[in-house]
């Protein structure tokens, strides 16, 4: 299960360091602990997770501002460059966005 957590703010300009992300898919935990929470300039209130250890884990999410379904991906957490794999149409559940394979989450 993959988790994203979102901080409440996610228009900032700048990357927000976040005391604490949780990025989980199908079951397994890649992240969890230190990360940066980055704005994207594609779409309305879209954003990144980047962890800080190495090999670094990310996800994107995706939100978009005609109620269309937010979506994410991610790069598969082998340390990949570019985040390739889909994680599918996910909703916000409290500092996360979840589906029945993925969980990202973001606290500061």
């Amino acid at each position: 299960m993959i988790v994203v957590a979102l901080l409440a703010t996610t228009c900032a300009t700048s990357a927000r360091n976040i005391t604490r992300c949780l990025i989980e898919v199908d079951g397994t935990t890649w992240a969890d602990g230190p990360c940066e929470f980055n704005p994207l300039d594609e779409g309305y209130a879209s954003f990144q997770v980047v962890e800080k250890a190495e090999p670094q884990t990310f996800a994107y999410i995706y939100v978009n501002q005609y109620d269309e379904p937010t979506h994410g991906v991610w790069n598969g957490g082998e340390g990949a460059t570019h985040a390739h794999d889909r994680l599918g149409e996910l909703r916000k559940d409290g500092a996360c966005w979840v589906n029945e394979r993925a969980k990202v989450c973001a606290w500061q």
